[in-house]
């Protein structure tokens, strides 16, 4: 992405959710 631009009123979003970073639900008792 070097040398792009972006407009002055361009806005940057991110997302996720908590079963895509948290992992391992069946193991030590998590997700019981």
């Amino acid at each position: 992405m070097a040398g792009e631009v972006f407009p002055d009123d361009f806005v940057w979003g991110a997302a996720t959710a908590s079963y895509q970073i948290e992992g391992a639900v069946r193991e030590d008792g998590r997700g019981s």
